[in-house]
């Protein structure tokens, strides 16, 4: 879809490391501009954000992504706006476990998983009451 992205460590003044999205838009032939940068910090068992980019189809999609701090996190599936589901890429890297999905959505639906296929979060939050 021509529209490169980079996930990094991204430094924050107060000293702590968090995840940082770049997205960039061009060509080989013409170059390469960023068209837009994020990043987050948190201490919380799963880092979730999201960016919505515009494609050259005149779709916008959203790059659902984050860190994993849990050990027990083994699956992420994201759920598009045709309730199709989509598994992210889950990378490890040598500071953190990231994850990455892009989909059409309109509301972030996302459900996690550990090794045993058994949900540890869901997105929206469902109360088992």
């Amino acid at each position: 879809m021509k529209r490169p992205f980079i996930l990094y460590k991204a430094p924050f003044d107060n000293g702590n490391i968090g995840i940082g999205l770049a997205v960039f838009e061009g060509d080989e032939a013409k170059g390469w501009r960023l068209s837009s940068s994020n990043a987050m910090y948190n201490e919380n068992k799963l880092l979730i954000d999201q960016s919505g980019i515009n494609f050259n189809d005149n779709v916008r999609r959203y790059l659902i992504y984050g860190f994993i701090n849990d050990p027990e996190i083994n699956k992420i599936e994201i759920i598009d706006k045709n309730n199709q589901v989509i598994e992210a890429n889950i990378i490890q890297t040598n500071w953190k476990r990231l994850y990455f999905g892009l989909v059409e959505m309109n509301e972030l639906r996302i459900n996690v998983y550990d090794k045993n296929n058994k949900i540890l979060l869901e997105v929206p939050y469902k109360s088992e009451n």
